[in-house]
């Protein structure tokens, strides 16, 4: 893995394609906690990147599983009271042996439940990144974002300002995810411009990211312990630690917004089970070089 700057656009690149290129010898083992929607899909997305799911339910087993994997994912699209216990458990043996933990607060927005599960997870852990639409991370940073369902129907007003503040708020990586998606590690924000229209019309693309996400971020923390006993990180360790999960979050969020671009292109009159189809087959075609040639990425130097 190459030494990581992010002054421009292309040292974010160089960075993300040596990802995308040490994920098939890495492949990460990345458990998933989350709803019953779309884990088939995350399961084939994290496969088809090269990595290895486990799909969890029980509460008896995060105890054994964690120092197994390389990433947890927490999901709460379809939460109940059980598995809210499971993934507080889950949250703890993550922290407990240093595994980076992706929080995806589907639904936040709506408050009750799904808020209060969420603030329980933040209390007990710090996600190494938490990813959302609009409205979900305009929930979390306070901010009047409007929801409908799951779904979010406003736009921020100032998103490169809100995912660097709450970057560095919560001290996790900020993935804000919609028509345009900006990356944040509370230092630098990175807009990226890929995607298809598509994507919006099939459910579970967006969490199917937060799979991706984990799966890269998984292999940019291969090796290292996010939680040492008895040694104490300097300053210099924690930054690069945050950048090589920054970074990994900029892969999973392009991996899944290239891939939709290829798709379309695989099957000019698709429909959308064929497009889901594609989608996901093009995710497993993804390389560095295509990741190099086509990824739209702009590094945000707005104060």
């Amino acid at each position: 893995m190459p030494p990581y700057t992010a002054d421009t656009a292309d040292n974010v690149l160089e960075h993300v394609t040596s990802l995308y290129d040490s994920v098939r010898t890495v492949r990460p083992l990345v458990l998933h906690l989350t709803n019953i929607v779309v884990v088939n899909d995350q399961a084939n997305i994290t496969l088809a990147l090269g990595g290895s799911p486990i799909m969890s339910l029980a509460a008896e087993e995060q105890e054994l599983l964690s120092p197994m994997v390389s990433a947890l994912l927490l999901n709460i699209g379809t939460i109940h009271r059980a598995q809210r216990e499971t993934m507080l458990i889950a949250a703890k043996q993550a922290g407990r042996h240093g595994k980076p933990i992706i929080l995806d607060p589907v639904g936040v927005a709506l408050g009750g439940y799904r808020a209060e599960v969420v603030q329980d997870i933040l209390d007990n852990s710090i996600p190494a990144v938490i990813t959302g639409n609009a409205a979900e991370i305009g929930y979390l940073a306070r901010l009047d974002a409007s929801a409908k369902g799951v779904d979010s129907i406003a736009d921020l007003k100032d998103p490169v300002r809100v995912v660097r503040d709450l970057a560095k708020q919560t001290g996790s990586v900020i993935v804000l995810h919609g028509e345009i998606d900006y990356v944040s590690d509370g230092e630098t924000v990175v807009q990226l411009s890929n995607g298809h229209v598509d994507l919006s019309k099939v459910t579970g693309t967006g969490c199917s990211t937060g799979s991706a996400i984990a799966t890269f971020v998984g292999v940019a923390l291969d090796g290292i312990d996010l939680n040492p006993r008895g040694l104490e990180k300097s300053a210099a360790d924690e930054r690069n630690i945050r950048r090589r999960i920054f970074a990994g979050s900029v892969a999973g969020v392009l991996a899944t917004s290239l891939a939709g671009e290829l798709a379309v292109e695989a099957s000019a009159n698709h429909g959308t089970a064929s497009f889901k189809a594609a989608w996901i087959g093009s995710i497993g075609r993804l390389t560095g070089e295509i990741i190099k040639s086509r990824a739209k990425v702009v590094i945000r130097y707005d104060q």
